[in-house]
């Protein structure tokens, strides 16, 4: 749900769907003198639900993790792969940089090629079979966290979807999020 919020003066984003002064804004405009905001209340950003760091683990808890900075991207991927890789309807992901993911055990993994032709990793628990990260050569400097693995994902809120020209037609998608029929560049 999004909300129109009113100032006197702004200085505006250059983008509309950026975070402004801790709201999500998807557009702006001039009215009765003052800047309008069209923003969603509660997108998590830095300050409000973001958090700096967070840890998780497997079903089993033979792997376990901490991430010692805020995500730098949070999205629910409809694609194929994703749905197979989960066995749930979508997957929801938190990507953050490589250098704060701290990982303790030893993962699986398994290797394919996206639609893009890119290899994507997919990285589990060998014991408990948990999905727990993925990795992409496109970002190599990126990884991305199953946010079912989360100790406490109370704070994840997507601010895109993901192919979202494949979810299913029972998978109600917010119209307040961003949608992308494939990955954004």
């Amino acid at each position: 749900v999004s909300v129109t919020r009113y100032f006197s003066e702004a200085s505006l984003p250059a983008d509309p769907a950026t975070p402004w002064h801790g709201l999500w804004v998807h557009s702006y405009f001039q009215q009765q003198g003052q800047c309008a905001l069209e923003v969603t209340p509660g997108l998590p950003i830095k300050g409000k639900n973001m958090v700096e760091k967070f840890a998780g683990r497997c079903l089993c808890g033979a792997v376990q993790f901490e991430c010692s900075a805020e995500p730098v991207f949070q999205a629910n991927c409809h694609c194929d792969d994703c749905r197979r890789n989960t066995g749930a309807v979508y997957g929801s992901l938190v990507f953050v940089p490589v250098e704060a993911l701290s990982i303790r055990g030893t993962t699986g993994s398994y290797q394919h090629l996206s639609d893009a032709g890119n290899t994507m990793t997919k990285y589990f628990c060998p014991t408990c079979g948990s999905q727990m990260f993925t990795s992409n050569t496109r970002r190599p400097e990126r990884r991305g966290v199953r946010v079912g693995v989360i100790d406490d994902a109370s704070w994840f809120q997507a601010t895109a979807y993901v192919y979202s020209c494949r979810s299913l037609p029972s998978t109600p998608l917010d119209p307040a999020v961003k949608a992308f029929d494939k990955m954004p560049a």
